[in-house]
């Protein structure tokens, strides 16, 4: 996991809080106004200048103007962001088997704690170290302990 490039977001949010926070979602990547005017549709990430107007915590990253957060033309596929590659490189963190992922961007947050200070308190758990790999699954409020 790369903590200083997870500092660097935290730190990004924090300075554009007042950008991010009215629009911010954990539902999407990226998101958009959808054109019927009933809720948001899930878009592609292009570049800074074509990024939607809705965001998670993964999705604003690119958007920081932080050199060590910007996306390079290997994390594209078909035209748009692969935001797995592009966590995965720049955050060290997998999509498929890394708990913390799910910790930091799952996208069930929306039904818990949909806010960008959530996220970020978050980010500043696992930078401190508060929460570890092996805790992280834990404190996923959708799993079902019962099983």
């Amino acid at each position: 996991m790369n903590i200083d490039n997870l500092k660097l977001l935290k730190q990004g949010l924090e300075d554009n809080f007042n950008r991010f926070e009215k629009h911010f979602t954990m539902d999407f990547h990226r998101s958009k106004e959808s054109e019927n005017g009933y809720g948001l549709d899930a878009v592609e990430f292009k570049s800074k200048t074509d990024s939607g107007s809705h965001g998670c915590l993964l999705g604003l990253a690119p958007l920081l103007d932080i050199k060590e957060l910007e996306p390079v033309e290997s994390d594209y596929g078909y035209e748009s962001l692969d935001f797995n590659s592009y966590c995965g490189r720049v955050f060290g963190i997998e999509i498929i088997s890394d708990p913390i992922w799910d910790y930091l961007f799952g996208g069930y947050w929306v039904d818990y704690d949909n806010t960008l200070q959530g996220a970020i308190n978050r980010l500043e758990k696992v930078i401190s170290g508060e929460v570890a790999e092996g805790d992280a699954k834990t404190l996923l409020p959708w799993i079902d302990r019962e099983r």
